[in-house]
């Protein structure tokens, strides 16, 4: 993983850039509200005097593309309780509470020190020495901006009987409304709407501009953590990258960081006081590492499904000699990641593949593997959640022709929308029940990552594990369970996408496919047989599937009736063991299936042949069943699923073509 990131930030640095420059976070300068529209971004400028006591915002500077670069914004300090002090930031809390006093504990010369302080001890108030942390202890003065008599310290001290978290939380909230109540009087703006970039100017000047403050956020990145002797940051060993034994460094802050630094069993030695010599680095190749993770989380952060996915190329052979070249490459990644895993439409997804068949016509000479990062945000910490490793850029285009096949088979056999597409790869997370926490993100992610890495890497799986997921999405949806991912999907297009993500993995060769039954005695009809034959059942998965088409038949006649889609309306379904379905239950569920059929006036020539296969098909197999009782049910769900499709897609031509079932 870390040489990935060494090579791009090495290629980043061939052009004469500096490592701040290449360590800026990009920022649109423009955001979409809760209706899709674009709102215009602007800045929010502290300006402090130190001649006279004088304080005053500036909020007329729309921000633009280059707005993150000029003012030096590269995020917020690494780690959930690292010391914000980066004088432009993306949160306005940090301004309010801790920058300035965090500034004044560096060593930025005399002049800079000097005025700090005065700016801390004028423009903010000291809540008191029971606060450790300078988030909590100081407060900017809102009153001095509307020359009015607020008071922080008497609201303090009204909650001093609180706990100090509790006191913590209200501060935050009184001055945070305080200030924005401020803007939304005198400006008509909003700090959560109208702006994304917060800066510190003092006596008119961008303190971002000063050498000084540069000077101190290349001492943190560079590995010497804001210490004068750098010596003391110098240990001997070798560089984990090129091997050199100069100038190597222990003391690294990254941001996505691969490495365990809490488990002792991973120490060098096992001994606690030897962990940092497993990940070294010589300050040329921690400048490159800074730099190509910078890239990365600028240009490289994509999504699948819920899941933030960082993706980003390791160089075999023929790295790129330029920035221009790189971005040539990473862009090819992004889009070949994109169609694979969110391409909506049948045209896309063939234009992609035409445009790669194109591109692979030319010369390429580059050689390179491509690393995926699924990783989760928790407060600053970035939690990775998988790392898959040296996947083939042509894992993707074969990717892309599965999902082809796919779709080029279903429409073939269920027909439907042709300029849809039957499956992605965001839509394999909703076949896979997922328990969901408060703010919606999946808690159990293991079995879903599990299964994108396996299509990835061409790891082979094992059918009756992604049938029993299957089966537990049906059990989700009909028992209508909430707090997992699919809560509120359709059981009839949940279960045929189940069964097109089979073929999918089938045609990945993940899964074994089954061997083509002799279907020519079937009386079923042509069209059942030609699923059975694409399907590749064998005997008692036919017998399975054809009982479900009854049952599909029965549930069409009952919705006719109540006119609602729930499949808790169909009553044939509660015949069925969403636990699985063992071969006495299937003997019971067919005798009940006869006998509806005959109650709801359905027994006719059509019904009565596809029964009488079922019966052909299943009576030889009884005394030495092959099928796992997991298995059974998605075969009755396969079939029952198929004839409700084929009804909704009838019915919508019976409306001229309008969605509806």
């Amino acid at each position: 993983m870390q040489e990935g990131m060494i090579q791009i930030g090495k290629t980043l640095m061939n052009d004469g850039s500096s490592i701040l420059d290449n360590l800026i976070t990009e920022l649109a300068p423009v955001r979409r509200d809760a209706k899709g529209n674009e709102l215009q971004l602007y800045m929010l400028k502290f300006d402090f005097s130190t001649d006279e006591c004088r304080v005053s915002v500036d909020v007329n500077e729309q921000m633009s593309e280059n707005s993150a670069r000029r003012y030096c914004y590269i995020g917020s300090a690494p780690g959930a309780n690292s010391k914000q002090w980066y004088c432009t930031s993306g949160n306005s809390f940090y301004h309010l509470s801790e920058t300035i006093p965090n500034l004044c504990e560096l060593d930025l010369g005399d002049e800079l020190n000097s005025k700090l302080t005065f700016i801390r001890d004028t423009y903010f108030v000291d809540l008191g020495e029971d606060f450790k942390s300078n988030k909590n202890r100081y407060t900017f003065h809102v009153g001095l901006l509307s020359n009015d008599n607020y008071d922080i310290k008497a609201y303090r001290d009204t909650l001093r009987d609180l706990p100090e978290k509790e006191q913590k939380a209200l501060l935050k909230k009184e001055v945070t409304e305080a200030f924005d109540q401020y803007l939304a009087v005198h400006y008509g703006m909003k700090l959560q709407k109208n702006f994304g970039l917060f800066t510190i100017l003092i006596d008119a000047e961008p303190l971002c501009e000063r050498e000084e403050y540069k000077a101190a956020i290349l001492k943190e990145k560079e590995g010497t953590s804001g210490k004068q002797d750098n010596k003391k940051n110098l240990i001997e060993g070798h560089c984990y990258n090129c091997g050199t034994t100069t100038q190597l460094r222990d003391d690294i802050i990254i941001e996505i960081k691969s490495y365990t630094t809490n488990l002792y069993g991973f120490a060098s030695g096992v001994d606690k006081k030897n962990y940092r010599k497993n990940m070294l680095l010589c300050q040329d190749c921690l400048n490159a590492y800074l730099a190509g993770e910078k890239y990365v989380k600028n240009n490289m952060n994509l999504s699948l499904a819920r899941f933030h996915v960082y993706l980003y190329p390791h160089f075999i052979w023929g790295e790129p000699l330029d920035r221009e070249g790189l971005d040539i490459i990473c862009d090819r990644i992004k889009h070949k990641f994109k169609t694979i895993s969110n391409v909506e439409t049948v045209q896309q997804l063939k234009e992609s593949i035409d445009d790669e068949l194109a591109y692979q016509e030319r010369e390429d000479e580059t050689c390179y593997s491509i690393n995926l990062i699924f990783y989760k945000q928790a407060q600053k910490a970035t939690k990775i959640q998988r790392f898959i490793k040296d996947v083939a850029p042509s894992r993707f285009d074969f990717i892309a022709n599965c999902l082809d096949r796919t779709q080029d088979l279903y429409l073939r056999l269920l027909g439907g929308r042709t300029d849809r597409t039957i499956l992605n790869l965001r839509m394999i997370y909703y076949l896979m029940p997922i328990r969901l926490d408060e703010k919606n993100e999946a808690r159990e992610f293991r079995n879903l990552l599990g299964l994108y890495d396996a299509i990835l890497s061409g790891k082979l799986l094992k059918k009756q594990y992604i049938i029993r997921n299957l089966n537990a999405c049906a059990k989700v949806i009909y028992y209508e369970e909430k707090g997992f991912n699919i809560s509120g999907s359709e059981l009839e297009a949940t279960v045929v996408r189940g069964t097109a993500l089979l073929k999918f993995l089938e045609f990945m060769q993940l899964i074994k496919g089954g061997v083509e039954m002799e279907v020519k005695s079937l009386h079923c009809g042509d069209e059942l047989k030609e699923f059975i034959r694409e399907m590749g059942y064998k005997q008692e998965e036919a017998a399975l599937f054809l009982l479900g088409t009854l049952m599909g038949t029965i549930g069409v006649e009952q919705y006719k009736r109540t006119k609602n889609t729930s499949s808790k309306n169909k009553p044939i379904l509660n015949k069925l063991n969403f636990g699985g379905m063992d071969k006495n239950k299937i003997l019971r569920l067919a005798g009940d299936v006869f006998a509806k059929l005959k109650q709801e006036k359905l027994l006719e020539s059509k019904t009565e042949l596809i029964y009488s296969d079922f019966t052909e098909l299943c009576t030889p197999q009884l005394s030495n069943w092959g099928l796992s009782k997991e298995e059974n049910l998605f075969c009755i769900l396969s079939g029952y699923s198929y004839t409700t499709r084929k009804a909704i897609l009838g019915k919508k031509k019976e409306n001229g073509g309008k969605e509806n079932e």
